[in-house]
């Protein structure tokens, strides 16, 4: 498992009006090689993710803060109801570093 460094550049998006939900489950990175990560607790529940992300054996994981951060095609493949959520974050990730594939 990496932890969080200085070649991972990383967004936050604002709290909607009425929401305060923690920093880093609003944040995304991503790496050097493209990849995006976003909370593993956008899956419902943070452990389950990581632990799935671990035994599949090859999937990259950040530990950023205490909070487990995992590639947005991990999440999107794993956990088919957050898919939409992790394109979308992807492409604003990807547009706003200027990384579109």
């Amino acid at each position: 498992m990496g932890t969080a460094t200085s070649d991972l550049q990383w967004m936050v998006c604002d709290n909607p009006p009425g929401y305060r939900e923690p920093a880093w489950k609003r944040s995304a990175c991503i790496d050097p090689g493209g990849t995006v990560f976003v909370s593993a607790a956008m899956a419902g529940n943070e452990q389950r993710a990581f632990l799935c992300a671990t035994w599949d054996g090859d999937v990259p994981v950040i530990l950023d803060s205490h909070h487990i951060f995992l590639p947005v095609w991990f999440l999107a493949r794993e956990f088919p109801d957050v898919a939409d959520l992790c394109r979308l974050i992807e492409r604003r990730v990807r547009t706003h570093f200027g990384r579109l594939v």
